[in-house]
């Protein structure tokens, strides 16, 4: 089952797959590590993860949700830049996150923010993905639903 939440406070501390959903109300200019010199529009920034440590879902979402003076990630970076909005999820011991990835490029109007990103230690294009307009969780639940895994 698939669950949408907009305050990260409430996320069971359960293993699971999430996309965490931020808001760039202008454009910017990053250095991103290894990722070098980056560029991102307004819009929506959907990143894609596991979460499997301590704290499952609730503490790594929490860890996205709010400003880290410490760059740990590809996304503690682009948080600096953008508001979080929300966070798609489903707990569960199976990591979803490379077939979230490619059902997040399968989705209208969709754009690889950045190569790589995120995606460093896998075949996936990106982790991280730009929508000019909110996208609708009720699509991306369906594509989750009627996908083969």
């Amino acid at each position: 089952m698939i669950e949408k939440r907009e305050n990260p406070l409430t996320l069971p501390n359960d293993k699971g797959t999430y996309v965490v959903m931020y808001e760039a109300k202008a454009s910017f200019h990053i250095n991103i590590g290894s990722l070098g010199m980056c560029h991102g529009g307004a819009g929506f920034y959907l990143y894609v993860g596991n979460a499997f440590g301590a704290g499952g879902l609730n503490a790594r979402i929490n860890r996205h949700a709010r400003k880290s003076p410490k760059k740990h990630w590809h996304i503690d970076y682009i948080k600096e830049q953008c508001h979080y909005v929300e966070t798609w999820y489903t707990t569960s011991h199976k990591k979803h996150e490379h077939h979230w990835a490619q059902l997040l490029l399968s989705m209208p109007d969709v754009y690889v923010a950045m190569n790589k990103f995120g995606a460093s230690d896998c075949s996936c294009k990106t982790h991280l993905f730009f929508f000019k307009q909110k996208p609708s969780f009720s699509s991306f639940k369906q594509l989750v639903l009627y996908s083969p895994i």
